[in-house]
Parts: C-alpha cells; sequence; structure tokens
C-alpha cells in the first residue's frame, strides 16, 4: 500500500513540475505541437527539418529561457515573429537544424498566446488547474486563413471568452479548442516560410 502511495505521490510531482508557473501548455504539449507541425510539413521539408531540435526550442522559453513574461499577446507575437525570422533566415541559409530549433521556440510563443488564462493574464489556482487539464489532451492541426499577427490576436481575444466560459461551466472542450488553435497557428506560420 505505501508502494502504492508513494508511486501517485511521485506521479502528482510529475505532472506538477512539468507544468512551470506561467506557463501555458505542459512540456508535453508543446512537444506534441512540434511533433504536429513537423509530421503535417510537405515530405521534402520534414527531410530537411530535424525533430529532435524543434522538440527541444519547442520548451525552451520556460525551460531554458524562464521567459514568463512574453506569452501573452501581444509580447507572444513579437518573440514569435523575431523566432519565425531567425527560422526563416538560417532555412534558407541551410542550417536546417538551427531553422529546426528556431522554429520551435517560435512555436511555443505562437501556441502559449492561445492559452485562455494567458488572455486574462490570470495567476488564480484555476489557471492551473486549466493547464493541469490541458496535459491530458494531444493537439490537432488544420491550415489557418491570415496573417500570423490577426491569427494571434484572434486567440488572445477568443482566448477571453474561452476563459470566462470554462471558469463558468469547466467544459474541457474550451482547453482542447485552445490547444488546436494554438498548434494550428504554429503549423500555419512555420508552413508559410518552408512550404
Amino acid at each position: 500500500m505505501k508502494n502504492i502511495l508513494k508511486m501517485f505521490f511521485l506521479l502528482g510531482v510529475f505532472a506538477l513540475v512539468q507544468i512551470t508557473p506561467a506557463a501555458a501548455w505542459s512540456v508535453n504539449n508543446h512537444h506534441d505541437i512540434a511533433n504536429k507541425v513537423y509530421y503535417n510539413l510537405p515530405a521534402d521539408v520534414q527531410e530537411k527539418l530535424d525533430l529532435d531540435a524543434m522538440r527541444d526550442g519547442a520548451d525552451d522559453p520556460d525551460i531554458k529561457f524562464f521567459d514568463f513574461q512574453n506569452h501573452q499577446y501581444p509580447a507572444s507575437y513579437q518573440k514569435a515573429k523575431y523566432w519565425l525570422d531567425q527560422g526563416k533566415y538560417y532555412y534558407n541559409q541551410g542550417n536546417y537544424t538551427y531553422a529546426s530549433y528556431c522554429f520551435g521556440v517560435a512555436s511555443h510563443y505562437i501556441s502559449d498566446t492561445f492559452s485562455a488564462p494567458h488572455s486574462e493574464n490570470e495567476r488564480s489556482a484555476n489557471h492551473a488547474l486549466y493547464e493541469m487539464r490541458a496535459a491530458f489532451f494531444t493537439c490537432h492541426i488544420s491550415y489557418l486563413n491570415g496573417d500570423l499577427d490577426s491569427i494571434m490576436y484572434d486567440g488572445y481575444i477568443e482566448g477571453k471568452n474561452s476563459w470566462k466560459n470554462w471558469q463558468k461551466n469547466g467544459d474541457d472542450t474550451y482547453i482542447h479548442e485552445d490547444l488546436d488553435k494554438g498548434a494550428s497557428a504554429a503549423y500555419t506560420a512555420i508552413l508559410n516560410i518552408v512550404g
């Protein structure tokens, strides 16, 4: 019995470690987004890019940079734009590994914009609960029409409504939709550069 309790305790601690204090999505969510983006890019682009480098970049704003200030629009757009520009430059130079890393970092800032608590700059226990529930979802992506700034702004505005609705009724559909939109925005931005 003690071993079972220890196992549950360790699993709980592990889950909490995966979600940093001001992060929007868990490390696992960010890796899932990188995977989905990579595997939905054209085959010739996949051959050039490095999935491990993309996954490494996808969690670095939280894990390596400790940047907990720029996850909300418009700061997140500026960070995403910087990393997308870096990725484009290195991709065009043939440094595909570093380009992959840059695209991973950009995907982080893009997708975090769509986390509803960040739209409201929320720091409550509900913020942590939202993120813990998100850790159990897998994202689905599709191509979005529009420029990245508009897409991210719309995500920021929609996030305010998602947050209010989720707090009202606790329907995790809002979380899953936000995650899907964030992943789709990252995919769209990267595909527009390399596709």
